[in-house]
C-alpha cells in the first residue's frame, strides 16, 4: 500500500514550510514579521529582495487575474522591491493546515501594521501548489 504522502508534491514527513512576502513600503516592519514568525517556532530558510516586474507579479496573482483589484495590486507589487521569506518548522510535518496556521499570523500582523485592503504588509501562501509558484518568482526551483 502506497503512503498518502507518495500522492502530494510535499511529504508528511518534510518539515513544514511557509512562503511570505513582504510587501512594498513595509520592509521597516522585517525584524517584528520575522518575529512574530519565530515566536510560533518558524526557522528563516531562505530571505531575498527584490523589485518585482509586472509580469512577475502577475504571475503570483494569476488566480484572481478576473477581480477588479487584479491590476492595480500587480502595478503596486512592482512598484517598490519586496523581500521574500521562506520559513521552515522542523516540529510540524508539511500538511495543509500549515497554511491555516501560518495564515492566522498573517492576518495578526495585517491588523497591526496594514493600511488597507491592497496595503497589508504581507502575502503568504495558502496552499501547497500557490507556494511552488509563487516561490519560483524568487528562488530557483
Amino acid at each position: 500500500m502506497r503512503d498518502l504522502s507518495s500522492y502530494l508534491g510535499e511529504s508528511f514527513r518534510d518539515p513544514a514550510r511557509i512562503f511570505v512576502i513582504v510587501k512594498p513600503g513595509f520592509y521597516k516592519y522585517i525584524h517584528e514579521i520575522i518575529e512574530r514568525f519565530e515566536k510560533d517556532d518558524w526557522k528563516l530558510e531562505k530571505i531575498t529582495t527584490k523589485q518585482l516586474l509586472l509580469k512577475e507579479a502577475r504571475k503570483l496573482y494569476a488566480i484572481h487575474k478576473d477581480e477588479e483589484w487584479y491590476k492595480p495590486l500587480c502595478e503596486y507589487m512592482s512598484s517598490e522591491p519586496t523581500t521574500a521569506i521562506i520559513f521552515k518548522n522542523d516540529k510540524i510535518p508539511m500538511t495543509p493546515e500549515v497554511f491555516e496556521r501560518t495564515g492566522a499570523i498573517k492576518d495578526e500582523i495585517r491588523k497591526e501594521y496594514g493600511e488597507s485592503e491592497m496595503r497589508n504588509v504581507i502575502h503568504s501562501s495558502d496552499s501547497i501548489s500557490h507556494m511552488a509558484v509563487e516561490k519560483s518568482v524568487y528562488f530557483a526551483v
